[in-house]
């Protein structure tokens, strides 16, 4: 599954993420740039810990004759006209 994924990725990623945050973003917005960046200890990253929020990805890509919907958790087509 994605989340897992995505999961395991900021909790790697998590120290170069939090060292450019406080690099780069004026003091004012950094709660909120933690928050965005989903860093350990804010609200997206518990969701993501206990399974209460999950990444989903979708690729749209649209053809002349139908539109297609891609989702790496659930593939459909949407059969209306280009």
């Amino acid at each position: 599954m994605i989340t897992n994924q995505v999961y395991q990725a900021l909790k790697l990623i998590h120290p170069q993420r939090s060292f450019l945050i406080k690099r780069l973003v004026p003091w004012i917005f950094r709660a909120m740039s933690n928050q965005f960046a989903a860093l350990e200890g804010t609200s997206i990253f518990k969701r993501f810990s206990k399974h209460k929020m999950e990444y989903v990805h979708y690729v749209l890509q649209k053809n002349d004759e139908v539109c297609k919907v891609e989702s790496h958790t659930n593939n459909s087509t949407i059969g209306s006209a280009g």
